[in-house]
């Protein structure tokens, strides 16, 4: 991990200008967190949405969809 906040450091401290390289991995990192935030919210949405979808339809008790 010190190695990738190296390289961010130097690339903040950088005031050359930023090149189509410094783009591209701005935009890899980032899309990597949308994936790794998606991966982690999916299991918690769907779980959400089929204790609702229980809730709705009856398989679930009343004192269980407060």
């Amino acid at each position: 991990m010190a190695g990738i906040h190296t390289v961010f450091g130097a690339l903040w401290r950088d005031r050359s200008g930023i090149s189509s390289t410094e783009y591209a991995m701005l935009t890899a990192v980032v899309a990597l967190v949308v994936v790794v935030a998606i991966g982690q919210l999916s299991g918690t949405v769907s779980g959400t949405m089929d204790r609702a979808a229980g809730c709705l339809d009856g398989t679930l008790t009343p004192s269980s969809c407060k």
